[in-house]
């Protein structure tokens, strides 16, 4: 299954489910609508025969858990070992330390110009640390309790044949 998300917000988001059909869509959207996180669930295939199904989730603003990742500082487009060590020796040892940072404190203790400075920071923002909006962690808490149900249905299938 390919998945395309088409458009999301911090508390909203639309997904094409490419290859699927009703039987997953209604299971999901199930799931997700059992949810005291979620405001509305709701899928619908614009052509039966031509389209992908399209799932709309909208979920309230909760607090979600952070695990925030470290990123090495060579993970930021443009930061080369020369650069990567400049930076060490300012203190800044990871992507997340470049984004918390003065970036004008910065350059007086590398010597960097700003405008490059700048550009790591415009990169380092791209870059994934793994934390999630509320709609992305409520998609996947469902996601898990659905994979739950088919994994115990396929157990108990398994003992009945």
């Amino acid at each position: 299954m390919e998945v395309k998300i088409l458009r999301e917000t911090a508390t909203e988001m639309e997904l094409e489910l490419v290859g699927e059909g009703h039987t997953f869509c209604n299971a999901l959207r199930g799931v997700l609508s059992s949810n005291d996180k979620v405001i509305t669930a709701s899928y619908k295939v614009e052509h039966p025969l031509l389209g992908n199904p399209k799932i709309y989730l909208r979920t309230k603003e909760i607090e979600v858990p952070t695990k925030e990742k470290e990123i090495p500082l060579r993970e930021v487009k443009g930061i080369g070992s020369v650069r990567e060590k400049q930076l060490k020796e300012a203190g800044i040892t990871t992507a997340n330390a470049l984004l918390q940072t003065d970036i004008k404190e910065l350059q007086k203790k590398t010597g960097l110009p700003l405008k490059v400075l700048e550009g790591y920071v415009a990169e380092a923002k791209k870059l994934d640390y793994g934390r999630e909006t509320p709609v992305r962690y409520v998609l996947k808490e469902s996601l898990m309790e659905l994979s739950r149900f088919f994994s115990e249905l396929k157990a108990k299938f398994n003992e009945a044949l």
